[in-house]
């Protein structure tokens, strides 16, 4: 018979120091800093504090080398606190069906349990499907054949681009490590399979310009990336509140 224990009456987590989290591009880092009240400190990073945490936001740009020589910079400054958590955020790719845009993917592979319950705590409050499992890392947009290759032969819940590449800098760093996404596509959406190869205006218009037959789904993928990237911004904020 499980026994239930008052939540007053539940041992206080232990208090965590700085965390750092890691995203792609502006496009998710933006929404992130601004729901967090981070301040751009460099070009590449926000910092502030979230309940009394430390917390730092590292834009790397995309893809999983330049994640890790973002990250490789980032640990080789001087004084630079290293931090006591190390996440993985942005958008996903969802690798199994009825996973849906908006909802959450979480890899908590070596993470400790309080911090996996408060990832069910912090979705909780918001009504927010969260799907536990492996996050894989490709250098590519997959297509839906491809993504349901991958999500059937290596049993992974989601891909992105980056977080191999940041989970392998943590475990060499010895500091805990989470993945936590939100699904930009499911299973069967097909993404252009090229995408802008930076943030500038320049290459926005050279790639809208050189793909004018993709304007009205592209004009649906910008709705959707806007959605997501708040949905994930809230649940952070109440994730760090929580752990």
């Amino acid at each position: 018979m499980r026994t239930l224990v008052p939540e007053n009456d539940r041992p206080a987590r232990a208090r965590l120091g700085p965390v750092l989290l890691c995203a792609a591009t502006g496009w998710e880092a933006a929404p992130v800093a601004r729901r967090l009240n981070l301040r751009q400190s460099r070009a590449d990073r926000f910092t502030g504090k979230v309940s009394g945490k430390e917390i730092a936001l590292l834009k790397m740009g995309m893809g999983g080398e330049k994640a890790a020589a973002s990250l490789r910079s980032f640990g080789a400054q001087s004084g630079q606190a290293m931090p006591d958590l190390v996440c993985s955020i942005g958008y996903c790719g969802a690798l199994q069906p009825g996973i849906r845009p908006g909802e959450l993917v979480a890899d908590v592979q070596g993470a400790e349990l309080d911090c996996v319950q408060a990832i069910r705590e912090a979705a909780a409050t918001m009504g927010l499907p969260v799907h536990f499992g492996r996050i894989l890392s490709s250098a590519l947009v997959l297509g839906p054949e491809e993504k349901a290759r991958w999500g059937s032969a290596r049993r992974a819940v989601a891909v992105d681009m980056e977080s191999s590449s940041i989970r392998a800098w943590a475990e060499e760093l010895q500091r805990p490590f989470l993945a936590l996404r939100v699904v930009f596509d499911e299973l069967h959406d097909a993404l252009p399979a090229r995408m802008p190869r930076d943030e500038s205006l320049a290459e926005a218009a050279r790639y809208a310009f050189g793909n004018i037959l993709l304007w009205p789904q592209l004009a649906r993928l910008a709705l959707r990336q806007g959605r997501c990237a708040k949905r994930l911004a809230a649940f952070l904020e109440r994730l760090l509140e929580r752990l």
